[in-house]
C-alpha cells in the first residue's frame, strides 16, 4: 500500500537526521569572498530593509555588469541569480530560496546605464510561511558572465518574517455521514473490526475529502510545522552531518511531498474518516479503508492517535524518540490489517490485478529519486519497521490463526515501545531494556553568550544507523546495522550563533555523546563514522573542482578531527563506552567542544 506521508509521519523529523537534494553543485558550495566583484551590481527594491514580510512575497530588483561589452554581463540561464536567506559571502550555511527569474525589462535602469542594460530584472515568489518567524538576512548572488573565472555580485536586506495567516480549523464536518447507512461501508468496517479485535465503541463518520477540505482541515497545523523550531533544528542537524545540502529549503521539500491528495485517512481531531471516494469502489480505496479504520479502533480503544495529535500541537509532552516509536507501532497494526483484510477480500485475480495496477498509478505520482536515502528512510520507518516489531514480539501464531490477533497485540498498545532501539530489537521490548539516560553540559561557557541553544534531545539508534547506512550501504550494506545495534543511550544538542544584528545564523555547533555497550562496541563505531566522514568530503560531484578536499589529523589518542576548509571542522572522541562527536566552525573549535562535553557529563 502506498501512504503519503501525513503531517503527524513528517513530524519524525524532530528527532531525526534526514535531507533533501537541492540540485546543482554549486547551490551547495560556499561563495568565496576573492569571488565578491564591486562591478556586479545586486540591487534588491522588494522586499525593503527591516519591512515584516507574511506569507507569498515577491523578492524583486535587478543586476547587471559594469564591465559587461554587450548584454547585462550576468547569467541568465538556470542559476545565474540566487535567492538564499540567512547565508553570509564565504559561507557554506544559509538556506536556497530559489533561482529568480532573470531578464524581467527595466526602462528605468537602461536609461541611466544604457540600453543594453533593460533586461536586468528579477523576481522570485517567497513563500515566507515555510520559514521560522523572526529576525533574517535575504541575500541576492548575481554570477558574472563578463569578467575573468566565475565572479559574484550580492547585496542583503534584513527583514522580519511574521507569522503565516492560518485558516481556522472546523470544529466538526459539515455533511459527515455514518458509515452504518451504506452497505460497502459496514462491510468493510466489521471485517476490519474482526480482523483487528477491537469492535467500535462509538459510531464512526466519513467525510468527503477535497483539496479544499484538505486545506481547510490540515492547512493550519502545515503553516505551524513549517514555521516551527523543531524542523529548522532538523535541518541545521541534517546539513552539519552532511546528510542535507546547504542550500536545501527542507520546509520546501516537505511540502512537495505533501502536495498529493491522499485516498482517504482518519482524523483524529475530528473523529472522522475523510475519503476521497464515497463509497470506495476500487481493491486500493477498500484496504485503504481497512488500514484507516484501524486508526480509528486504535483511537476509540486506546487514544493513542489523539494523544500524538496533541503532541504535535504542543498540548502534552512526548519525547521524539518515544513518538517515532508510537507512531511504529500504531502504523505496523494498520498495515497488518491491512494486509490481511486485502488477503480475505480480493481473491478474484482479476481484482488482485486491479489492486496492483492502481498501487503503481499511486506510487508515480511521487519522484522518490528526488527523496535522498536518510529522508526516505526516515519518513517511512513506520511502515518499513512497525510490522516487524509486531511480528517479532508476538510471533507467528497470533499473525496466522483467525482471532488471536486482537489479544496478542493488545498488551503492546498497552505498555508501548519507547525508542527506535526497541522497534529494530523486539527482543529488547520483550526483556524490558529501555535506553541509558546520557546528559550534556551546557555549551555557553565554552562559546559565549552569542551562541544559543536550538535543540536538545535523544538522538536515537536510528539515527545512528542512517548517519553510517547513508555513506556505507553501497560498500558494506550490514556494517551501519551492526555498528549500531550495540547503541544503549544518547543525547544531541544543537547551538546557533546569533549575529549582532540579532538574527540567528545558520552558523552551528552540533554535539551528540553516546553510550555503547562496551569499550570494542564504541571502538566499532567511532571507526565506522571516521570512514563515513573521509567518503562524504571525497564526493566526487559535490566537490569536483576543490583543490583542498581535506585536512585531518589525530591530535591525541581518541580523538580525530577533519576540516573542510570553508565549510566546517568535525572532531571524534572515543574513550571506554563512549564517544562524542562535535561538528563546529573548525577542527580546533571541535576538539575543544569535544573534549568539554566528555569532561563535563
Amino acid at each position: 500500500m502506498v501512504r503519503r506521508p501525513s503531517l503527524a509521519l513528517i513530524a519524525l523529523l524532530v528527532s531525526t537526521l534526514a535531507g533533501a537534494s537541492s540540485g546543482p553543485l554549486e547551490r551547495a558550495l560556499a561563495v568565496p569572498l576573492s569571488q565578491l566583484s564591486d562591478d556586479v551590481v545586486v540591487v534588491i527594491e522588494q522586499p525593503t530593509a527591516s519591512e515584516t514580510v507574511v506569507g507569498e512575497v515577491a523578492v524583486r530588483g535587478y543586476a547587471f555588469d559594469r564591465r559587461a561589452a554587450e548584454g547585462t554581463g550576468v547569467r541568465s540561464t538556470l542559476g545565474g541569480v540566487q535567492v538564499w536567506l540567512d547565508r553570509g559571502a564565504g559561507s557554506a550555511t544559509g538556506r536556497l530560496l530559489g533561482d529568480a527569474v532573470y531578464g524581467v525589462e527595466r526602462p528605468d535602469v537602461a536609461a541611466t546605464q544604457g540600453t543594453q542594460y533593460l533586461p536586468v530584472g528579477f523576481t522570485l515568489s517567497w513563500d515566507t510561511c515555510l520559514i521560522p518567524e523572526g529576525p533574517h538576512t535575504l541575500q541576492v548572488f548575481a554570477e558574472s558572465t563578463a569578467g575573468d573565472g566565475v565572479q559574484f555580485g550580492m547585496e542583503q536586506v534584513n527583514v522580519v518574517v511574521g507569522p503565516c495567516p492560518a485558516r481556522p480549523t472546523v470544529s466538526s464536518v459539515p455533511g459527515s455521514q455514518p458509515l452504518r447507512n451504506h452497505p460497502a461501508w459496514e462491510a468493510i468496517l466489521q471485517r476490519t473490526s474482526e480482523l483487528r479485535g477491537l469492535a467500535p465503541r462509538e459510531e464512526l463518520h466519513r467525510a468527503l475529502l477535497t483539496p479544499e477540505s484538505y486545506d481547510q482541515r490540515w492547512g493550519a497545523e502545515f503553516a505551524r510545522y513549517y514555521q516551527s523550531p523543531a524542523l529548522d533544528t532538523s535541518r541545521l542537524l541534517l546539513v552539519a552531518f552532511g546528510l542535507l545540502d546547504p542550500g536545501t529549503n527542507l520546509a520546501e521539500e516537505m511540502r512537495r511531498l505533501q502536495s498529493n491528495l491522499p485516498i482517504g485517512l482518519y482524523d483524529a481531531v475530528n473523529r472522522v474518516l475523510f475519503v476521497s471516494r464515497d463509497p470506495p469502489d476500487s481493491p486500493l480505496g477498500r484496504v485503504t479503508m481497512a488500514h484507516e479504520i484501524t486508526h480509528a479502533l486504535q483511537d476509540q480503544h486506546y487514544h493513542w492517535p489523539s494523544r500524538l495529535v496533541e503532541a504535535a500541537a504542543g498540548e502534552r509532552e512526548l519525547p521524539p524518540e518515544e513518538n517515532t516509536a508510537l507512531r511504529a507501532l500504531l502504523e505496523g497494526d494498520a498495515i497488518i490489517v491491512q494486509r490481511m483484510y486485502e488477503a480475505t477480500t480480493i481473491q478474484e485475480p482479476a481484482e488482485v490485478e486491479r489492486l496492483r495496477a492502481e498501487e503503481t498509478a499511486a506510487t508515480a505520482g511521487v519522484d522518490f529519486s528526488r527523496v535522498p536515502y536518510a529522508l526516505y528512510q526516515t519518513l517511512y520507518f513506520p511502515y518499513f519497521y512497525g510490522p516487524a516489531f509486531i511480528h517479532g514480539v508476538v510471533g507467528d501464531g497470533p499473525l496466522t490463526t483467525y482471532g488471536q490477533y486482537g489479544p496478542a497485540v493488545d498488551r503492546l498498545f498497552r505498555d508501548p515501545p519507547i525508542s527506535t532501539s526497541q522497534i529494530l530489537h523486539p527482543e529488547r521490548y520483550r526483556a524490558g531494556i529501555h535506553p541509558l539516560p546520557v546528559t550534556l553540559p551546557s555549551l555557553t561557557p565554552l562559546l559565549g553568550d552569542e551562541w544559543v541553544l536550538q535543540g536538545e534531545g535523544q538522538h536515537g539508534e536510528f539515527n545512528h544507523l542512517v548517519l553510517l547506512d547513508n555513506w556505507l550501504r553501497a560498500t558494506e550494506p550490514d556494517r551501519a546495522a551492526q555498528v549500531a545495534s550495540a547503541w544503549t543511550g544518547d543525547r544531541a544538542a544543537v547551538y546557533r550563533h546569533r549575529g549582532p544584528e540579532g538574527t540567528l545564523r545558520d552558523e552551528v555547533v552540533v554535539v551528540l555523546r553516546t553510550r555503547w555497550e562496551s569499550e570494542a562496541a564504541a571502538q566499532a563505531w567511532a571507526a565506522a563514522y571516521a570512514d563515513t566522514v573521509v567518503m562524504r568530503y571525497q564526493d566526487p560531484v559535490r566537490y569536483s573542482g576543490r583543490s583542498y578536499l581535506l585536512v585531518s589529523d589525530q591530535p591525541a589518542p581518541g580523538l580525530w578531527t577533519w576540516e573542510m576548509p570553508a565549510e566546517r571542522g568535525i572532531a571524534l572522541l572515543q574513550r571506554d563506552l563512549t564517544t562524542v562527536i562535535a561538528i563546529a566552525l573548525d577542527r580546533e573549535q571541535a576538539a575543544q567542544v569535544a573534549e568539554y562535553v566528555l569532561a563535563g557529563s
